[in-house]
Parts: structure tokens; C-alpha cells; sequence
């Protein structure tokens, strides 16, 4: 049977200074958010900014003969041939026929083994399927396999605070405890908290537990709903965000500078090629900022950084109210002449 091992070690290896991508890996266990952000960084680390060296197959439908094929491939642009297999106990359990290895499965056993390789093979198995029930035989033990489990209560505050730092933010220990209180040990719902927190937290640098009690309360989390709502241009959804809002006057205070952070990220994602926006963000950030930034234009972004100057210019020189200010930029949004911000956009459609 293969080794096993858990995420603390996979993550301690891809995030060294000098980290360790093996080559072949099998990832397994309830915690799919883990697996997610191990793909993630293995991802990263195999070069992936562009499609053309990635294959991924579903266990169910591929062979491991199209497995060997994909691996064979050599790579056109990355460093390496990232190929990822889901449900990967359905392709393992086409490793063996009347109890003997196949041909099939005795070659790939056989390329997994090399080192140095031009590939890198992620084996992706069900959330329920465990290690000592995994089929696969010598397939297995040639791979590097490493359960994705609940973190226990030390971990999940180590966990907390380097999630908090790659966010440029600090996190107290009575903030730690009471975010796990509120949230649970669920890391899915902590990352989301952590996200509604760092929107929340403006300029501040350091989230105490006042702050975590503050938008544990249901108006506070409408100000990351505003961001989304502003970046797909949904005007009737954003005025809703907007004036749950202005609900708490801490809120309506973050709430431009956030929307400034926002346009800012845009304004990257549209202007600067691939791989110079994946040095700007990590991976876990970089999918957020190209997901909010799709449809959008150069010229609808520029557009919105005139509205949204205007907007604080009203404020600050006192011609308007920073609530009349902030609703006078979210109807722009939805104002005639305005597809440069992309299509399909306008009005959520």
C-alpha cells in the first residue's frame, strides 16, 4: 500500500522557498477544498497560464492507455504537461483484470517511476473514497499520496492567520477563535469570511474580534456582495447591496475606497497580458480578479474610474452625500451608451 500522507506536508513542499512538484500525485479525502487549493498551487507550479499544456480526463470515460498518451505529450509552453484525472478510482479500477495488472497498467506503473519527468499526472479521487480502499495496486504506490482531512483546532489557526496574511492582513487570536466559533472549521465558509473581512477591513491591516462580530452581523456582508454585484454590472442588485450598506456608517466609509481597489484590479486584469497579471496576484486571488474583471473593456473600465473620480469629487467637495454619491455611480453603471463595459453585461443580463 502507498504511503500515507496528509495536507500539512503537501502544502509544506509546494509552498518551500524552494518547492518540491513531484510527478505524479494522488489526492484524496472529504476535504475537497483543500484538493482545490493544492491543484491550485500545483498548477502555478507547472507553469499553467495557458491552456495548451493542460489535459484533464474523468476516470469514468478515459483508459489508462489515454493517461500514458496525455503524459507522453511533451509540453509546448509550460515547464510541464499538467494532465489532471477526476474520479480517479473509476480510471484505478481498470488496473487490474481477473486479479492480474494489466499491460496497460503495468506501463504507466512503469513511466510513473521516472523522475525528471516533462509532466506532471494529478489523480483527483470522490471525496469518500479513502486510501486502503483506493484500487490501482502498483499505479498507487508509484504516485505520491496525500489525504485532504479537516484540520485539527492548531492547525486550522495556523491555517487562519497565513490566509489572513496573503490578504496583507494581520488576525489577533481572539479574532482567530471567534472566527471559528461563528464559522466553524468548515474552510470553504472560512475563506469566504476571510474574503468579507478583507473588503471590510478597507485600509486596515490588523482584523480584531470586534471586526469579526461586526460583519458576522447580516448587513455587514452586503459590502463584498456590492463589489460583485458592481463588477458584473447588475444595477438592481448593486443599489440592493448598496443600501444594506449604507446601513452601518463603517461600512459606507469602506465602501468607496473598496470600490476604488476594486477598478484597480480590472483595470488590470484587462490591461496587462497573462503572465504579468499571475505575478501580481496568487492563484487563489487570481481567479477572483479575472471572474469579476470578464466582459469588461479598456474603455468601459476607464469609463467607470471617470464615474466612480466624480463621485468622490462630489463628496469631498461637498456638492453631495457620500450615500448620493455612491448611488449616483452604481446608476452609471446602467446608463445608455454603455456596452463598452462589455456584452452581456448591462443590468446583470
Amino acid at each position: 500500500m502507498a504511503k500515507r500522507t496528509y495536507f500539512p506536508d503537501l502544502w509544506a513542499e509546494l509552498t518551500a522557498s524552494s518547492p518540491l512538484l513531484r510527478e505524479a500525485y494522488l489526492l484524496y479525502g472529504p476535504e475537497e477544498y483543500l484538493t482545490r487549493r493544492a491543484l491550485d498551487r500545483i498548477m502555478e507550479l507547472c507553469g499553467q497560464v495557458r491552456p495548451l499544456d493542460l489535459a484533464e480526463l474523468s476516470g469514468t470515460e478515459a483508459s489508462l492507455a489515454d493517461v500514458a498518451e496525455e503524459i507522453s505529450t511533451l509540453p509546448m509552453v509550460a515547464p510541464r504537461r499538467l494532465v489532471i484525472v477526476r474520479q480517479a478510482e473509476k480510471l484505478l479500477a481498470k488496473a487490474q483484470r481477473g486479479g492480474k495488472p494489466t499491460r496497460e497498467a503495468r506501463q504507466l506503473a512503469s513511466t510513473l517511476s521516472e523522475r525528471e519527468a516533462s509532466w506532471c499526472l494529478v489523480l483527483l479521487a470522490s471525496p469518500s473514497i479513502s486510501l486502503p480502499s483506493m484500487p490501482g495496486g502498483d499505479i498507487v504506490k508509484a504516485m505520491a499520496c496525500y489525504g485532504a482531512y479537516p484540520l485539527p483546532e492548531r492547525q486550522l489557526g495556523q491555517w487562519i492567520r497565513r490566509e489572513a496574511h496573503e490578504r496583507g492582513l494581520r488576525i489577533d487570536g481572539a479574532a482567530v477563535a471567534r472566527l471559528v466559533a461563528l464559522t466553524g472549521s468548515n474552510l470553504l465558509d472560512l475563506e469566504q469570511e476571510l474574503g468579507k473581512l478583507a473588503a471590510y477591513a478597507g485600509g486596515d491591516t490588523e482584523i480584531t474580534r470586534s471586526m469579526v462580530d461586526e460583519v458576522a452581523d447580516s448587513s455587514a456582508g452586503s459590502l463584498p456582495e456590492l463589489l460583485e454585484a458592481v463588477a458584473s454590472c447588475d444595477v438592481p442588485r448593486a443599489l440592493q447591496a448598496l443600501d444594506d450598506v449604507l446601513l452601518l456608517p463603517r461600512n459606507t466609509a469602506r465602501a468607496l475606497p473598496a470600490l476604488v481597489s476594486l477598478f484597480e484590479e480590472i483595470r488590470m486584469a484587462v490591461f496587462l497580458a497573462p503572465d504579468a497579471l499571475a505575478g501580481k496576484f496568487p492563484p487563489w486571488r487570481l481567479k477572483e480578479v479575472v471572474s469579476r474583471a470578464r466582459g469588461w473593456t479598456a474603455e468601459g473600465v476607464l469609463q467607470a474610474f471617470d464615474d466612480l473620480f466624480k463621485a468622490e469629487l462630489a463628496w469631498k467637495s461637498g456638492s453631495a452625500r457620500l450615500d448620493t454619491a455612491l448611488t449616483a455611480f452604481v446608476v452609471s453603471l446602467g446608463s445608455p451608451g454603455t456596452t463598452a463595459r462589455g456584452e452581456g453585461m448591462l443590468n446583470g443580463s
